[in-house]
């Protein structure tokens, strides 16, 4: 039940984890969920994909899909806390700041950035539409992996380890991705 991106994602984390197990190394690592926020010098992630396909008219419905956004900076926080934490050795963290769904984008979007209301996609396309359609459609399977992980996961290891706490709401993550998409 994983795209090809989290698969290789996931591959290469076990593999830094069996590399520095056979070496003897001290290994943190950091995941995170669509990182979002404002992008270093301009860079976009594919993530950005998530927001950028309610503003730039190519879609008709929005899809019933929530997902977890982690902003790009207190992805950033995470990795330098786990850089001079000892005790983040030998550990996997979680820096995320919640979830939300794409009409909770949508809704977001319309109240917060007005002026691109009128781009945004007026219908739902519910979850049931979505799950039935995967098996014959790309987009509709990649839909179907965002329905079935879990969209709340702790980051209660990188808090009481790292003393690390999110300092962006969801909100602003996602305001900050318009801000930039539209740059």
């Amino acid at each position: 039940g994983l795209s090809d991106y989290e698969r290789s994602k996931l591959l290469a984390e076990r593999a830094a984890w069996d590399f520095a197990q056979s070496d003897h190394l001290d290994l943190a690592t950091v995941a995170a969920g669509a990182m979002l926020g404002n992008p270093l010098n301009g860079h976009v992630s594919g993530s950005f994909g998530l927001v950028n396909q309610l503003l730039d008219g190519s879609s008709k419905f929005i899809p019933d899909i929530e997902f977890v956004v982690s902003n790009v900076a207190d992805v950033a926080d995470a990795h330098v806390k786990a850089l001079f934490t000892p005790a983040a050795s030998g550990q996997r963290f979680l820096a995320t700041n919640g979830s939300i769904s794409l009409p909770q984008i949508a809704d977001l979007i319309r109240k917060q950035r007005p002026a691109l209301a009128a781009k945004l996609p007026r219908h739902i396309l519910p979850s049931w539409v979505i799950r039935m359609a995967a098996p014959f459609n790309a987009q509709a399977r990649s839909g179907k992996l965002f329905l079935s992980i879990n969209h709340h996961p702790s980051t209660q290891n990188a808090e009481q380890r790292l003393a690390w706490q999110a300092k962006h709401s969801v909100d602003e993550t996602i305001l900050a991705t318009v801000d930039a998409l539209q740059g």
